[in-house]
């Protein structure tokens, strides 16, 4: 690491406590070494989990060390590359009696807009995708919409009709970011929007419909 700090007396370097920067830092390494094709998306997965936990260089340090070309700080850092072709992702909604309506999406697109049939509760699973859901068109929506979000590295816009409210606070985010141009409480007559579940490195981006074509 450059200007390394010296440890304590008695405290090996291995043993030093890792800031939210370095973690964010190695999450950031994992997601590059996914798409260099060294880490499957299920090792992403694991060891992001485990990079966003760790309190120790060492324990940071274990989820890198045997990918050449990384380095927890300093150094020439591994290049970009743009990820290897996907096999063929299914894109359908998946529902089943009594549960919520399912998206699954690895490193692709969605988008939903016009006049769609929007479920009440709905189960957004993704990685590395960009997922737009335009609710502004619908003729018919629920008074409530439920979306819970299990996601990493992916960006997902939710658009909303003039009047609508948001909450958010339930979803938690590790190394990512969520942004809501929504007022949080309901209003009588409104569609209100609630946002739960875990995103991880991805952005989730919640506001009103702009201009004519309602993005």
């Amino acid at each position: 690491m450059d200007h390394e700090p010296r440890p304590p007396y008695g405290v090996d370097a291995r043993d030093l406590r890792v800031s939210d920067a370095e973690r964010e830092h190695v999450a950031g390494l994992l997601q590059k070494a996914v798409g260099r094709g060294m880490l499957s998306l299920g090792e992403f997965t694991e060891r992001v989990d485990t990079a966003l936990a760790a309190r120790t260089r060492g324990e940071l340090n274990a989820v890198i060390i045997d990918l050449p070309g990384l380095e927890l700080r300093g150094g020439t850092p591994l290049p970009s590359a743009p990820p290897a072709a996907a096999p063929a992702v299914d894109q359908h909604w998946h529902a089943v009696d009594g549960e919520p309506v399912v998206l699954h999406n690895t490193m692709s697109t969605v988008t939903r807009k016009g006049d769609w049939p929007v479920p009440e509760r709905m189960r957004i699973v993704s990685k590395f995708s960009t997922i737009k859901l335009n609710y502004a068109r619908v003729a018919a929506l629920p008074p409530a919409i439920h979306v819970d979000i299990d996601d990493y590295g992916s960006t997902v816009h939710l658009i909303l009709p003039p009047g609508s409210t948001a909450d958010v606070r339930n979803l938690r985010v590790s190394a990512g970011t969520v942004k809501s141009d929504l007022p949080e409480g309901g209003r009588a007559g409104s569609v209100h929007l609630i946002v739960s579940g875990h995103t991880r490195m991805g952005t989730v981006n919640v506001r009103y419909s702009r201009g004519r074509r309602g993005w």
